[in-house]
């Protein structure tokens, strides 16, 4: 199988999520649109569906591995074949998702609604001007690459290690993380005292170590660190995927 077969199969895959969900919150704008007018006083839908995306985005990244890992293999794909086509799809889907998402800020609009701005969500204070618009973007497609190569990269381990070893590290992940991934998330959009939201608003703001207020706020710096967190997911993936190649050799040839 060649490389250009590969990646439309896995584009697919991740078009098909990305536009249902896209057609599924246009419809639930329309519906919204109808009730407003029906009922004096009904809020229009606004806010912003990226969260929802990201969803998705976990979703793509964590299927690929079972939908086209051992069909690659079989035909003879190389493992860097495979990696390749599989985070080019990734890129590929999450630029496809923003696009989805301008057109719903657009569809928005018209329907007389209002949309938020990723990074204000997120808790920026600077003033949303061009820069920061075309950060924001750039936030919500490395968000989304992110969080598919992370997915891809964790769900990789799946085929490279033993089933007994693997479940046994899914239960203490869950024991263990569950608590500071949850009081992150917590910080990342609901922003409240703790440690991990403040170093949310400080990394959004611009800086490590203190909040910057309106007039030197910039985002670039949480750009900058997002395009570190993708290559280094990659790499995770790349190497994990070296190990999954000689489990799934021997797991097709014991078939």
């Amino acid at each position: 199988m060649k490389f250009g077969v590969m990646f439309r199969l896995q584009l697919a895959d991740a078009c098909k999520y990305i536009l249902g969900l896209s057609v599924l919150a246009f419809w639930f704008g329309l519906v919204s649109k109808v009730v407003t007018l029906l009922v004096n006083g009904f809020p229009i839908i606004g806010g912003s569906v990226t969260i929802f995306y990201l969803i998705v985005g976990i979703f793509i990244g964590a299927i690929q591995p079972y939908r086209r890992f051992y069909l690659g293999m079989q035909t003879g794909m190389s493992r860097r074949t495979l990696f390749r086509s599989s985070v080019l799809s990734f890129a590929a889907a999450a630029v496809l998702s923003e696009v989805m998402i301008l057109l719903w800020v657009q569809f928005v609009a018209l329907l007389g609604g209002k949309t938020t701005v990723f990074i204000q969500l997120m808790g920026y204070r600077g003033t949303i001007n061009g820069s920061a618009l075309v950060a924001s973007a750039l936030v919500e497609v490395l968000s989304m690459l992110l969080i598919m190569v992370a997915a891809y990269a964790v769900t990789l381990t799946r085929v490279a290690v033993s089933s007994k070893m693997y479940n046994l590290a899914v239960v203490w992940l869950i024991i263990v993380g569950f608590g500071p991934v949850l009081k992150w998330l917590t910080g990342l959009f609901i922003h409240t005292d703790n440690p991990a939201s403040t170093l949310t608003l400080r990394i959004i703001n611009g800086s490590l170590t203190h909040i910057n207020g309106v007039a030197q706020a910039s985002p670039w710096l949480l750009v900058g660190l997002m395009v570190l967190g993708v290559a280094f997911c990659a790499l995770a993936a790349w190497l994990i995927i070296q190990r999954a190649e000689a489990r799934a050799n021997v797991d097709i040839l014991a078939i």
